[in-house]
């Protein structure tokens, strides 16, 4: 069982009980604490009913979101996650479902630190077909934090999300939290073609994101074919300033562009790391080795090495 404790022998000792008691006063749902010792949700209702606690009803916190929540970068996130991504709001409960574990886990922690709640453990989701794969799931049971979210008065969902005037609003860094979460819930990164793809289907939402992109120095051209409309960010300048600036919490993602970045020759900063490979040209230039070759072992153009050689 994901992120389970096994009970021993399959029994509830009277410490086991206190636990259950402790998690559920934290704010994690008895379904929840279920799942984490792999036993049924009645048997945890059963073991707090006796120790004399008592229960929510469904989508309740035992404590209350904060009543002033600031826009701040992990609020940025979550927001980012949740519309059009693959987080949801759904009856009371907002949530996440999406491959990458580490994405879950860190919109887990992003949300928890929002609210100051917990969220229910992540449940590993079988794939329903062939062509599917294992997924994550985790959800904040709260309805208070679902009121919260809409009060920003946009929808989440794809058809019709736009990007939250307080984003717009926002510092470099707040729109850059924003633009993570997107990229990690919408994007994808192709090697080949050397760009990085984010993809909706919403003309008009995904104008807003080519907005924040150009806020953060990122030009980013927009095409709308008749199935969903798709930004791509390309040529060096473009995704070195991604990765500067915004990059990936997936880890796939971030190293499929990280390979892109070093797959150019030349260096972010030219003077500056150029200078500091003078030494091993001359070296390589005494051994009798031509520019070109003496390029193609330290990665750079073979103009560069014989400027810099005749100059010394």
């Amino acid at each position: 069982m994901l992120g389970g404790k096994p009970l021993r022998n399959g029994k509830v000792t009277p410490h086991t009980a206190r636990e259950f008691a402790r998690l559920y006063k934290q704010g994690l749902t008895t379904p929840a604490i279920a799942q984490m010792f792999n036993i049924t949700h009645k048997t945890v209702c059963n073991h707090l009913l006796r120790l004399g606690v008592k229960l929510r009803q469904s989508g309740a916190q035992p404590y209350p979101i904060p009543e002033n929540i600031q826009l701040d970068e992990n609020l940025a996130y979550v927001l980012g996650v949740i519309g059009p991504g693959d987080g949801f709001v759904y009856k009371g409960s907002v949530g996440l479902e999406a491959v990458d574990r580490e994405f879950v886990e860190e919109f887990k922690a992003r949300v928890e630190k929002v609210t100051g709640l917990l969220c229910t453990p992540l449940k590993l989701l079988k794939p329903e077909t062939r062509n599917h794969r294992e997924r994550y799931r985790l959800l904040l049971n709260s309805k208070e934090f679902a009121k919260f979210l809409a009060n920003f008065g946009i929808s989440f969902r794809e058809k019709d999300w736009r990007v939250p005037v307080v984003i717009k609003r926002g510092t470099q860094k707040i729109c850059a939290a924003y633009l993570r979460a997107f990229a990690d819930s919408q994007g994808w990164v192709e090697v080949k073609t050397k760009r990085i793809g984010l993809c909706v289907k919403n003309s008009v939402g995904l104008k807003e994101i080519q907005e924040l992109l150009s806020r953060v120095g990122i030009t980013a051209p927009l095409v709308t074919p008749k199935k969903a409309s798709r930004l791509y960010i390309s040529g060096r300048k473009n995704l070195e300033a991604f990765a500067a600036k915004i990059g990936f919490v997936i880890r796939r993602k971030q190293a499929k562009l990280k390979e892109i970045l070093t797959s150019y020759k030349l260096y972010r900063t030219p003077t500056q790391e150029i200078n500091k490979l003078i030494p091993q040209m001359i070296q390589l230039r005494t051994r009798g080795l031509s520019y070109k070759k003496i390029a193609a072992r330290l990665g750079i153009s073979h103009p560069v090495v014989r400027q810099r050689l005749l100059l010394e």
